[in-house]
């Protein structure tokens, strides 16, 4: 069984919204792609946006995904470690490839889905 390491809240950091990286960008369609058969990112109502999570090379990115069926949601993946792992809707901060559990994930998740316009 693996334990998750805990990174503490910094009280200096503020989520501040901005553009996925070409490399983020790159991550989050393979996830979509292979860990959802039938969705894909969905640009046509906005790029994916990211936060950057306090500890450097880690960050929460915000998407639309697309169904095949049409259904598009408002979703976001958590990326660092070397990996990339979808969140859906809501997380409590953690990173299962990257081992770490993030006081200011959740505060990012809801920061970065709010640069796309949702909550």
């Amino acid at each position: 069984m693996a334990v998750l390491r805990f990174v503490p809240h910094d009280p200096a950091w503020s989520p501040t919204c901005r553009p996925a990286t070409t490399a983020e960008l790159a991550d989050v369609e393979y996830y979509t792609r292979v860990g959802t058969a039938g969705k894909r990112v969905g640009y046509a109502r906005g790029a994916p946006q990211a936060v950057d999570l306090p500890e450097a090379g880690w960050s929460v990115i915000s998407y639309w995904g697309e169904w095949d069926d049409g259904e598009v949601e408002l979703t976001a993946a958590v990326r660092g470690g070397g990996a990339t792992s979808g969140l859906g809707t809501a997380w409590a901060g953690s990173h299962t490839h990257g081992g770490k559990a993030f006081a200011d994930g959740p505060e990012a998740m809801r920061a970065a889905r709010e640069c796309l316009g949702g909550a």
